[in-house]
């Protein structure tokens, strides 16, 4: 038990480290620590491991505009999470989903898994990313030209980030508003 605890340690430091790579730039050194980590849970079949890396791996393949591959990539995450019931993490692969759709003009996809993440943002009470949704909702709905929506879901947002003190929602939806 020890030695499978170990290599699962491992395996989230080299995934830990990935992040920081991303974070500073370095997506390179950043996609070979994930890719480090996912050989790790891999041998392991710690499938609650490979969903966390898939999901990393995807939000850095958005960031290299590579969206096919990151749909893809979070599609597989998405099934596992699916699947362990771990509806924080599944949440965030919705929304990851939604907003990669959401950069390939797709908006009809960015909506339906926008408004799944939604769901479980208010299951599991999380008030940054329920604020947030809104946000990325009125996005949308600008991009889509439909200013009635977006000006419901950006009030919204600015009214619950008022609400749960959350500074930076409430600002970017003043922006916008």
């Amino acid at each position: 038990l020890g030695d499978v605890y170990t290599r699962q340690m491992q395996a989230r430091s080299l995934m830990n480290i990935g992040i920081v790579h991303d974070y500073l730039g370095n997506k390179p050194m950043s996609l070979a620590y994930y890719n480090k980590a996912l050989d790790h849970f891999r041998s392991k079949n710690d499938e609650s491991g490979m969903a966390d890396c898939d999901l990393n791996i995807a939000i850095l393949l958005t960031k290299q505009k590579e969206y096919e591959k990151a749909c893809e990539t979070l599609i597989m995450a998405i099934s596992i999470y699916e699947k362990t019931g771990n509806k924080t993490n599944l949440a965030a692969a919705y929304t990851n989903l939604g907003l990669t759709y959401k950069k390939m003009g797709n908006y009809p996809l960015a909506i339906d898994y926008l408004n799944k993440a939604n769901v479980l943002w208010n299951q599991i009470d999380d008030k940054y990313y329920i604020c947030n949704y809104h946000l990325n909702m009125g996005e949308i709905m600008l991009d889509m030209k439909n200013p009635s929506k977006a000006y419901f879901h950006l009030t919204n947002a600015e009214t619950l980030a008022k609400k749960y003190e959350v500074k930076e929602l409430e600002a970017l939806a003043y922006e916008y508003l």
